[in-house]
């Protein structure tokens, strides 16, 4: 023997709803099932409140949609109860003819979907989802940018650069004219006798190509920013409906309606929740610069490379003898006794090659949420 208290559905929360099998269970226990007129609205089919009539073989049920079927354990011989407003029909457990207040019937999601969920988009989600959609998805939304430079390349000033060692001529009088002997001077700067003259004339002398070492080119990136953040709340929906499923009605920041979503970027939506949007979980970033390089030094000379004295070992005061390729240019500023070669390049630099910048940000992982209009 069972004792029955008074037992009865709250139409507010979801959690306290009384489903269809504990209907079912109190009745074959014999227990009378009390409950209150006003816990459920009236349904569209004029099903009111739930059967009342308690009974061990089974009383027929109210006046609630379906055929009368097997309560949630279809006892064999019985009528099944239709229970607060369910029906049984094959023991479906959760069914209501009208969702709790504060709650409402929508589509289930169709097959590939997921829902139904709360949704916002905006500048400023909430911290967290509310306690009747408790599993959270943060995203983004709309374009992504995200600004960056690269640092100018430089070169080093250019090293291992020589010149050509070139010809010398000394001659008997002082305009470069009379008696002339020329002279291979030694690489290695040494002296070398000259035989002695009152003017002279330097050959040509070509720089070679140095080399230099680049720096720069260093990326500079600023933050990553979205037109908009988003958030989808899940897991709200708690009973089944005639057509769907009962879930929470959103409340602001959330948008009015209730929404599924499907991982990947759909073209198009479900009929019954035709508006979409596409959000993204992650973004790629690829924004890089070009490495920098140098080219081979141009633009350096050899003006002065040889230098010439009125001693006989390259003492006293060295003249330097000019080269220039005007073939008139004639030296008098020295009786040239004795003669040296000085690796002296001028000038010259590198150009800079890299320092471009390529890349960017872009969206990654889209998910596709349409939502009811």
């Amino acid at each position: 023997m069972h004792s029955c208290g008074r037992i009865a559905a709250r139409a507010g929360k979801p959690s306290t709803f009384l489903t269809l099998a504990a209907v079912a269970m109190l009745g074959a226990s014999g227990c009378g099932l009390v409950l209150g007129l006003g816990d459920f609205e009236d349904s569209e089919d004029g099903a009111g409140a739930a059967a009342a009539s308690s009974s061990t073989t089974g009383s027929s049920g109210g006046s609630g949609p379906g055929s009368g079927g097997t309560g949630a354990t279809g006892a064999t011989g019985a009528t099944g109860a239709t229970g607060g407003g369910g029906q049984g029909n094959g023991g479906v457990g959760g069914m209501v003819e009208q969702c709790p207040v504060d709650s409402e019937c929508v589509p289930s999601p169709p097959a590939g979907w997921i829902g139904p969920a709360a949704f916002y988009v905006g500048a400023s989600p909430p911290s967290a989802c509310p306690a009747d959609w408790p599993s959270a998805i943060e995203a983004t939304a709309g374009k992504v940018s995200g600004a960056f430079s690269c640092d100018a390349c430089t070169c080093t000033a250019p090293t291992d650069i020589h010149c050509s060692v070139p010809t010398f001529t000394v001659y008997a009088n002082g305009n470069c004219g009379g008696a002339a002997n020329t002279y291979t001077l030694p690489a290695n700067g040494s002296c070398k006798a000259t035989g002695g003259g009152y003017s002279s004339k330097a050959g040509l002398s070509s720089p070679s190509a140095g080399s230099c070492q680049p720096a720069g080119g260093t990326i500079q990136k600023g933050p990553t920013s979205w037109d908009a953040s988003a958030l989808v709340c899940d897991d709200g929906a708690f009973a089944v409906c005639p057509g769907g499923v009962c879930a929470p009605i959103p409340e602001p920041p959330f948008g009015a309606t209730t929404c599924v979503y499907k991982d990947g970027e759909e073209p198009g939506c479900p009929l019954a929740f035709p508006s979409r949007t596409v959000i993204y979980r992650g973004a790629s970033d690829t924004r890089q610069c070009s490495g920098c390089s140098c080219q081979a030094a141009a633009g350096a000379s050899c003006p002065s490379v040889v230098k010439t004295s009125a001693s006989s070992n390259c003492g006293g005061i060295l003249v330097d003898i000019p080269y220039d390729p005007d073939p008139t240019i004639c030296s008098n500023a020295e009786y040239a006794f004795s003669t040296k070669f000085v690796d002296a390049p001028v000038g010259g630099a590198c150009p800079t090659i890299g320092g471009a910048p390529s890349g960017g940000v872009a969206a990654t992982l889209p998910v596709t949420v349409c939502c009811q209009e």
